[in-house]
């Protein structure tokens, strides 16, 4: 419930109530990751598992301990070097080190052929632009984004990112 507003539109992790998250299943959760952990094996599951787990013991988006999120994002990249991981990566960076170390990662990955059609890429680097208040950057970005292969939720969003820029 809280990923989606009251009108079906997609919320950010950052902007939802987690008054509506279930508790429960975010317990089981717990739950399971300790019981995995007692294995010697670490596997990219694990890792994806802690990083969620750090998002869901922030009791606010404020509170999100992202300098351990970068660390694990750094230990998901050694058991999986991936384009889509080094993105996800730069998000942490964003909030450790600010925009421009940030942009800097995505630069490194841009031309990378598994990001060649994904809209998160641009929408990421729309982002960081809008962040920096280069509005105009930001809005092409979120063009481009809107050019790749996205749900229709996600289209919405993008589409509103796009208006935001060109209001201010």
């Amino acid at each position: 419930p809280a990923r989606i507003d009251e009108n079906g539109e997609m919320v950010l992790l950052e902007d939802q109530d987690r008054s509506k998250w279930d508790l429960h299943l975010i317990s089981l959760g717990f739950q399971h990751l300790a019981a995995s952990a007692e294995g010697e094996t670490v596997t990219t599951y694990h890792v994806q598992a802690a990083i969620s787990s750090v998002h869901a013991h922030a009791k606010c988006a404020e509170d999100t301990d992202w300098e351990y999120i970068l660390v694990l994002y750094d230990d998901l990249m050694a058991l999986n070097p991936s384009a889509v991981v080094a993105l996800n990566r730069a998000v942490a960076v964003w909030k450790v080190h600010g925009t421009d170390a940030a942009l800097r990662e995505l630069d490194e990955i841009a031309g990378h052929p598994a990001l060649a059609d994904y809209y998160l890429l641009p929408a990421t680097r729309g982002r960081l632009l809008a962040e920096r208040g280069e509005l105009e950057q930001a809005a092409e970005c979120f063009r481009e984004a809107l050019k790749r292969k996205c749900s229709e939720p996600e289209r919405r969003f993008l589409l509103r990112k796009v208006a935001e820029c060109e209001s201010s």
